[in-house]
């Protein structure tokens, strides 16, 4: 997602860049209060009827505080949205080059989605009637989220270990 070329029109202000910076770590303080009651919530509070799911409500859970973390903190993306741009300032900037950052990104992101459709999919299971023609088996269950998991992986995968090289792809 970075420009291949460098351009010296794209400014953007110190006072500004540390605005937007200030703004993901306010975001990311409230959202980390937020997180603290739902845990709560899911661990402690979850009925017992819905404990086939509760294991899925705290992975989703956890993928929502992974991503948190890791895009307030850990990458802390600036994006310069005219030029299509986005440059690093978090804290892992410095020892690991953004377009593995990026890859990462997007594989904490796909974890979130994996651990999103197989909530719903778990839950889906849990309301059909043992009768119904849309019951799958426990074999079919596990290849559906098998899928999931190649589908929403390997893109990210191939993208962290092998980065994009905009040099490469110009030539």
């Amino acid at each position: 997602m970075m420009s291949a070329l460098k351009d010296s029109s794209i400014f953007l202000p110190l006072n500004f860049e540390q605005l937007l910076v200030l703004s993901q770590r306010i975001a990311f303080g409230i959202s980390c209060t937020l997180h603290i009651p739902a845990i709560f919530c899911l661990l402690w509070k979850t009925p017992p009827h819905q404990s086939q799911i509760k294991p899925n409500l705290v992975s989703v859970q956890i993928c929502v505080i992974v991503v948190d973390l890791y895009y307030s903190i850990l990458f802390e993306p600036i994006l310069i949205a005219e030029e299509i741009f986005i440059y690093c300032s978090g804290a892992l900037c410095h020892f690991v080059p953004v377009p593995v950052l990026m890859g990462l990104l997007i594989f904490v992101i796909a974890a979130f989605g994996v651990s999103t459709l197989t909530c719903i999919v778990i839950r889906h299971q849990a309301m059909m009637p043992e009768s119904s023609r849309w019951k799958a088996r426990k074999v079919t269950e596990h290849i559906i989220l098998i899928s999931f998991m190649i589908a929403f992986f390997t893109p990210t995968i191939t993208f962290t270990v092998f980065p994009f090289d905009f040099n490469e792809s110009e030539r």
